[in-house]
Parts: C-alpha cells; structure tokens; sequence
C-alpha cells in the first residue's frame, strides 16, 4: 500500500514537473512575440501631458511652475466613441500629447467622482492627479514662456533657453496594462529616466521675486494701458521683476498666435521704442564725461545757463519745449533743464557736444547691446549711425528722437548705471547659474562685472539732476516718503498732429543709497508724468511696505 502510494505522489510530481516545463518552453519559445507585445504596451506609453520637467523657482524658492493640481485622463483610443469625447468637453479637458498612438490623454483642471467611475467602467480610464505646469493667470509668464503640450519641449522664455536642463533626464512612464490597452487597477504608474535610473530633472532657480513680480504684474494691469515694469536689486544688477502687458495663458497658447494684439510678445525685452527724453540722461552724461565747454569758454555742469524761446530752429526742422509753454523757459540751468526736460536746452547741450561723444556715450551705457544674455530672442534696440546725427539729426539725436530704439530691459541698466554711481554690471535672471552650467557642461557667456563706464562724479551729478526732477520737476512728488530719483519721458510715435505718445518713467531709491531701480514704459500713454510715473509710485511704495 506505501509502495503503491509513493508511485503515485512520484507520478503527480512527474506530470507537475512535465506541465511546468511545458509552459516555460511556451513561455520562451511559443509565447514570446506574445509576451513580447504586451511587454511593450507597458513599455510605449509616455505621459506626455504630465509636468515631468525640473521646476523653476524665484529667488525664495518659491514654485514659479508646477504649483497646482490637474488631472489627465489616459484611454486607450480604441475605446473612444462620441460620448467620451462629450465627457472631456463638459471637464474642459484639453488634449495632450503621447509617444504612444494608441493612447488618448487629456488634461483637466476638473475632477468629478460619478465621472471619473464612469470614465473607468465604460471606457477603462485611467485618472492621474498630477502638477499643472503653469496656473491660468501664470506670474512671470512672458519669462518662464511655454512648451509645447505635444513633445514638452520649451518654447519660449526661460523654457526655451534652458530646456536641456529644465528636460533632462527625460523620462517614460511605465504602466501594466491588459491587452486590450486598458490600465490594471492598482497596479501604479512608475516613472524612469531614458537611461532606467530614476531621477528628477534639473531645476531652475531665478532672481524674481514672486511677490515683487506680482505688485509689478498688479500695478501695469490696474493701468489699463499696455507697457512693461522692470524692476532691479540695484547693488546686484539682479532683475527683480519683469512684466509685460497685455499677458497671456500658456496653457492655451494657440488662442494668441493669431490674435494681434501681441500678448505673447515681452515688451520688457522685445520691444522697441524711441526713447523721448529719459535719454538726456545719456546726452548729459556725454557733455560732463567730455568736459563739453559753453560758449563762453566755461566747463558745463549743473549751472551752465541756455535760453529756451519755446522752440528751436534747426535748418530743416523746427522742434517745439513741450513743457515750456508758448514763450518757453527763457534763461535755464543745466539743472532745471534736466528737471523740467527743456528740448530747446538739451538740443543746444547736443550740439556743443557732439553727435560722435553723445552716440558713443549711448554704446557705453549698453544701448545697442543685449543687456543679458539668461534670456531668448533679446532686442539690441538701435544707435543712431552717425550720419544721421549730423546737422539736423543732432535736433533729434539730442531729445531722444529719430532712429534711436531702446528695450525697457536696457533702460533699466542705463539707469542701474546711474544707480550704481557709474559702474555697470551686466543684469542677470538666473539665481544658480554657476550650479546648473557646471552640471551641464558649459557656461553662460561672461559678465562685465565692476565695469566702470563713466565716473562717479558724473554719476552723482546726474543722480542730483534726477533727484531735482522729482522735487520739482516733471516728476514732483513722486516718492517723497521714499527719497526717489528718476526722469520722465514722452517719446513721440509720428510726426502728425495727434500721434500716439509713449509714456516712460526711470528711477530708483532711495536716492542716497539706491536698493532698487524701476523703469516703467506705457505704450500710447500720453506723458511720462501722466501715465508712467503713478505706476512707478504704486509699485516703489508697495516694495517699500514688504
């Protein structure tokens, strides 16, 4: 009986044994190209719509991106019908790109329970609460840019720039899936880089600060006009805040391509504009750094007299002093020309100057040039070329006028430059760029640093001239609980009688020990003084309230 019971138990383990040979040669041999494309099904999906880049922060470490929640719905196409599609427009979904395409993905700010069963039984859904890479009203949107929802590559901005740090290591999400494409419940999705290790992108740190680039973005929005606010640490050349109005949504991009309104361009770094009369900071510069005489003989400064009549002739053209009424100023200091933004003075600095010493005077204050290099597609503005500066063109070249263009973003260096008592620095966006470069292999192009570009002299007589023009000048009483210093200017679009007027205002404070430097441009804004200047007083005192 013992006997008869061992041959039994040892012929059950002989066919146990036979059985699991015979599905391990079905597995590696038979079985393969089956197991093979289930295998890959798990393997080909790539969450494209999931925020999987590095994060960019401000200066606080503050979450500039990813700082909110979304949804994704991911379905394998073949269970898609018309009622699903139905689904996702009443989610406000939007759809999203996949490496695989098989599979559907769409994004949505929305979650509903009854909605989401429904989505899992019917069309065997799968719901991803993931990061949103960018809020609808996105801070600092025109700087950190966009990507394109379909690869995640960036495509603008900061995105753009440094998407090889912001992407990599690009990673693929891993899921185990049936074959029929639907998504096994409870078995979590699991992320790996290209190269198998797990790993987090690099991420960005930026000089912004959040809050500040928000009393900025605030402050031109409340405006109701279309311009451009940058804001600077002064002592560091670090940009603060940069905003640009009209905004746009990066989550829906496409909706401003063709709207004409340029929302998705930076005015701060992009756009171009004459520079009216915040350029007799340059013309004034120019005239004290080369010891222009008067026509007496005398060295200009502060005091050296003009004579404004209303208007002055040139052989072609006869240029109006907006601000000195029908009879002009009569006899005026350098000074008060500087704070009342004399034309007809500044016109005769101009020409006792020089073109050549006022254009080359342009190039050193960083006109002409690309005042950072942390940002894409950085207009160089235009210097007037010489040529045109000669005779007549002295009248314009001297206002601010002509063919001079000019960016916000160089103004506000120009303007550091002054802040700075004469020395420059080369503004920078990019909170560790040392870190980020060295791990990626390169660098960012070098800095002047402690470059002086005029003396210290001409800077704190200007600084004096600046701070007189908002004592008493066309400026007066802005920031008077803050002891700022700054220089309108209206820079006019047109030669015709009722031509648009851009509106500028530049400074910073305090006047004596300068921590930040503002500059405001309002497009179509009538005056410096009417339209700039009370967005710089709005922002200044809120800075100052932190």
């Amino acid at each position: 009986m013992d006997k008869k019971r061992g041959r039994i138990f040892l012929i059950l383990v002989f066919v146990i044994a036979l059985a699991l040979a015979g599905r391990l040669f079905y597995i590696q041999i038979l079985g393969f190209d089956e197991l093979s494309a289930a295998a890959a099904v798990q393997q080909q999906v790539t969450i494209i719509g999931l925020d999987r880049r590095g994060t960019i922060y401000d200066r606080n470490m503050t979450p500039l991106t990813g700082g909110s929640t979304e949804y994704v719905y991911l379905t394998h196409k073949s269970h898609i019908d018309s009622e699903f599609y139905e689904i996702m427009d009443g989610l406000g979904a939007r759809g999203r790109g996949s490496a695989s395409s098989e599979y559907a993905v769409y994004a949505s700010d929305t979650y509903d329970k009854d909605t989401a069963d429904l989505l899992a039984e019917k069309y065997l859904t799968y719901i991803i609460e993931a990061s949103k890479r960018y809020d609808e009203a996105q801070t600092a949107a025109h700087v950190i840019g966009y990507v394109n929802t379909y690869d995640n590559k960036g495509i603008s901005g900061i995105e753009y720039e440094l998407n090889d740090i912001l992407s990599a290591p690009r990673g693929r999400i891993y899921a185990v899936a049936d074959r029929d494409g639907a998504f096994l419940p409870g078995m979590p999705l699991r992320e790996e880089n290209a190269d198998g290790e797990s790993g987090a992108s690099g991420n960005i740190v930026l000089t912004l600060d959040s809050k500040i680039q928000e009393i900025a973005e605030n402050a031109l929005s409340e405006s109701d006009k279309n311009g451009a606010v940058v804001i600077l640490d002064a002592k560091t050349g670090e940009i603060l805040a940069i905003a640009s109005t009209p905004v746009y949504n990066p989550n829906s991009v496409k909706d401003y391509i063709e709207s004409g309104d340029n929302e998705l361009v930076n005015k701060c770094t992009q756009g171009e504009y004459p520079p009216g009369s915040i350029f007799k900071i340059v013309v004034t510069a120019a005239a004290l750094e080369n010891e222009t005489r008067d026509k007496d003989g005398r060295l200009v400064d502060k005091n050296t007299m003009f004579h404004c009549t209303g208007k002055e002739k040139l052989s072609g053209i006869e240029i109006g002093c907006s601000t000195g009424g029908k009879d002009g100023h009569g006899d005026i200091s350098l000074e008060q020309a500087f704070a009342y933004s004399c034309n007809c003075a500044f016109i005769q600095l101009g020409k006792l100057t020089g073109s050549e010493n006022i254009i080359d005077m342009a190039e050193k204050l960083g006109l002409g040039e690309a005042p950072i290099s942390d940002l894409p597609s950085v207009r160089r503005g235009n210097v007037t070329t010489l040529e045109n500066a000669v005779g007549d063109g002295i009248g314009n070249l001297s206002i601010g006028q002509g063919e001079m263009l000019v960016t916000p973003l160089q103004v506000a260096r120009l303007t550091n430059i002054i802040a700075r008592r004469g020395n420059d620095v080369e503004l920078s966006l990019i909170k560790n760029a040392d870190e980020i470069m060295t791990s990626a292999g390169g660098s960012f192009a070098q800095r002047r640093v402690d470059a002086n570009v005029i003396s210290k002299e001409t800077a704190e007589e200007i600084t004096h001239m600046i701070r007189q023009t908002v004592i008493y000048g066309t400026a007066r009483g802005t920031g008077s609980n803050f002891e700022a210093a700054g220089k309108t200017g209206s820079a006019e679009t047109g030669t015709y009688e009722g031509a648009p007027v851009h509106g500028w205002f530049t400074g910073f404070f305090p006047a004596s020990d300068p921590k930040y430097t503002i500059t405001v441009f309002v497009e179509n804004g009538r005056s410096g003084r009417a339209s700039a200047v009370p967005i710089f007083e709005k922002i200044a005192a809120e800075i100052e309230s932190l």
